[in-house]
Order: C-alpha cells, then sequence, then structure tokens
C-alpha cells in the first residue's frame, strides 16, 4: 500500500535526501548548494514557499513531489512542480505516477488551469514518464535564467 501526504516535519530531512539523490541521478550534485539547515527552516514557516507530498510505502518515504505556486497573465495561478523524485529501489511501482496524480487533484480542488516543471534534457524516463501522464514537452518556450 502506497500513501501519499504532505511531508510532515520529521519527515524533512529525509526529503532533503532524495533531492540529494536526484541531484547526483541528473549529475547536478556540484549544483545542489542549498543547506539542510535553510531547507528545514523554509519548510517551517506558518507561510511555506514551497510543499512537500511524500509517497510511502511500508512506512518508508519512497517517493517525494516539491511545488509551489506561480502566476501566470494568461492562465492565472498555477502549480510549478520543482522536483519529483522517487527512490531507485522504488521504481516502476507506480509511485511516479500516484504522486502525479495527488499534484492535479490539489490543481483541480483549488480551480487551477496548469502544472508545469522543467525537465533535465539527459532525463528521458522522466520525459517519457511525463508524456505517458499526458504533458507536451515544449520544443516553444525555452527557460531562461539569471543567476544571481
Amino acid at each position: 500500500m502506497i500513501t501519499i501526504n504532505k511531508a510532515a516535519p520529521n519527515e524533512i530531512t529525509h526529503c532533503y535526501k532524495l533531492i540529494q539523490k536526484l541531484a547526483v541521478y541528473e549529475g547536478e550534485d556540484s549544483n545542489s548548494i542549498i543547506s539542510l539547515k535553510e531547507f528545514i527552516n523554509l519548510t517551517s514557516t506558518t507561510s511555506p514557499i514551497f510543499h512537500i507530498l511524500t509517497a510511502k510505502k511500508n512506512n518508508i518515504i519512497a517517493g517525494i513531489a516539491i511545488y509551489y505556486y506561480r502566476y501566470s497573465t494568461w492562465k492565472g495561478k498555477h502549480i510549478h512542480l520543482e522536483d519529483l523524485f522517487v527512490d531507485e529501489s522504488y521504481r516502476n511501482e507506480g509511485i511516479g505516477k500516484l504522486l502525479m496524480e495527488k499534484l492535479i487533484s490539489i490543481a483541480k480542488t483549488e480551480q487551477l488551469k496548469r502544472i508545469e516543471w522543467e525537465v533535465h534534457s539527459i532525463n528521458i524516463e522522466a520525459k517519457n514518464f511525463y508524456k505517458k501522464m499526458g504533458a507536451e514537452i515544449s520544443e516553444i518556450w525555452q527557460i531562461s535564467r539569471l543567476e544571481l
């Protein structure tokens, strides 16, 4: 049995470890600079800037989805999925799909029009997963960043 819930305060450290695994998986571990202390502080405020869903199997966190709200002048308020990660030992069990379905449910309940996210160019497995979920991988809109 797999359960999907918002992360409890005592689960934040484990969620952080999964984010570190994601960074290694995508070859971006040298770019992961946020500390565990900062991560915990950001989630423990009365108005957190992001939210974490956990997927548990046998009471062990097997996957996470981290999201926050954005605004589009064309579409209104929507969800940005920052990270979706399922620990390697729990893949191909439908956990990623359950996390996405929960996120879709949240968006529909809140009457939001869109969920968007970024996919690393090397992560073919993720691209295929998102396409199976009905997502469009845009060739038109390109991500731009200004690092400070």
